[in-house]
Order: structure tokens, then C-alpha cells, then sequence
């Protein structure tokens, strides 16, 4: 709700001459997916006691649980770290992925709000869905990653736009893939449209 409020604010304080566009969300919901299905796979090969790809009848109950327990929430521990992650995973680990997911929305687009609104969507499928199989869905990272995505991600655009207004060269193309890697390899290669 916090990062909903976040982006409508920055829609209702930004200034605009030019009517919206018409979003293309081919383009973010597949690189949305990309991400979650990216994200999996990179866990299953750094931690692969914990996020084994094992069969789902051996996860079964494991999945259950997101729906019968509430979020993971210990409130005998610091708040960044409630659901037993480190600060830095809930912190920078799922800001990064809310900013990746909400900028690719905005660039090809969407308003701030609707671009907060699918963050909020791709961090609820990865707790409740792809995630669940291994351990219960994480009650700071639910709230945490479409806030700090909101709020990275104006920060990448802002970036991304400012940018745009300097002269074509080696350093803006290198700061243009430093700002926005998976985007720049994505216009680069796939040719996609934003």
C-alpha cells in the first residue's frame, strides 16, 4: 500500500506536457518472468540444500504452509531481518529486483502507480508461488520490495532520463548499462521495444 501511495504521489508531482503513452506490457511482464524464473534458478545453485528443484510431491507440504501460516515474521529479531535473511538479501537483494521489474514497467509506459502495482504483483507471486516451495513467504519482503522498488526504481529512470539529455558517447553508453544492465542488454539484443 505504502509503495501504491509512493507512486501516485510521484505521478501527481511530475509534471507532464505530453499526453501518457499507451504502455506496452509485453515487454515488462516478460521481463518480470525472466527475473523470477532467473532469481529461482540463481538459488537453486548458490543454496541448493535449501532451494532444491526437487519434485513437487517432495515440496508439497513445504507449499501448504504459505497458505495455512501466516507470513514469516520474528518479532524477537531486528526488523530487516524478521524473516531470517540477512538486511542486505531484504534490503538490497529485493530492492534491486522491485526497481528492475517497476523501471522496466516505466519505460515502456506505464504510469507510476500501475508500474507499483505489478511490483507488488511480481513480489507476492515469488513469496506465495516460486518461493513457497522452500520456505514460508517473508512478511518484511512482501512489504519491503514493492516500496523500495518504487523508490530505487525513480531513481534508475531519473538516472536513465538524465542521461538521454547528454551528448551519444562511451561514457553514457557505459553509464546507461550501469543503470540499467538487464535493460540496455535487453534493447541491445532482443531488440525489444523499451
Amino acid at each position: 500500500m505504502s509503495a501504491l501511495l509512493l507512486a501516485t504521489a510521484i505521478t501527481l508531482t511530475t509534471p507532464s506536457t505530453t499526453p501518457p503513452p499507451t504502455p506496452i506490457w509485453s515487454v515488462p511482464l516478460a521481463h518480470a518472468a525472466g527475473v523470477l524464473v532467473g532469481m529461482r534458478l540463481s538459488l537453486s545453485l548458490a543454496w541448493p540444500g535449501a532451494y532444491a528443484l526437487s519434485p513437487l510431491r517432495d515440496r508439497g507440504t513445504q507449499f501448504a504452509r504459505a497458505y495455512t501460516s501466516g507470513p514469516e515474521f520474528h518479532s524477537d529479531a531486528p526488523l530487516l531481518e524478521s524473516d531470517g535473511d540477512p538486511w542486505t538479501v531484504n534490503i538490497i537483494g529485493h530492492g534491486l529486483f522491485g526497481s528492475e521489474v517497476y523501471s522496466r514497467a516505466r519505460n515502456c509506459g506505464a504510469a507510476a502507480w500501475q508500474a507499483a502495482l505489478l511490483i507488488a504483483g511480481a513480489s507476492t507471486l515469488w513469496e506465495y508461488g516460486i518461493e513457497s516451495f522452500n520456505k514460508r513467504p517473508s512478511g518484511i519482503d512482501l512489504v519491503a520490495t514493492p516500496i523500495l522498488g518504487v523508490a530505487l526504481g525513480e531513481a534508475r529512470i531519473a538516472a536513465h532520463n538524465w542521461l538521454h539529455t547528454r551528448p551519444r558517447g562511451l561514457w553514457r553508453s557505459v553509464a546507461e548499462i550501469v543503470v540499467d544492465p538487464f535493460g540496455e542488454a535487453e534493447r541491445g539484443w532482443l531488440h525489444t521495444r523499451c
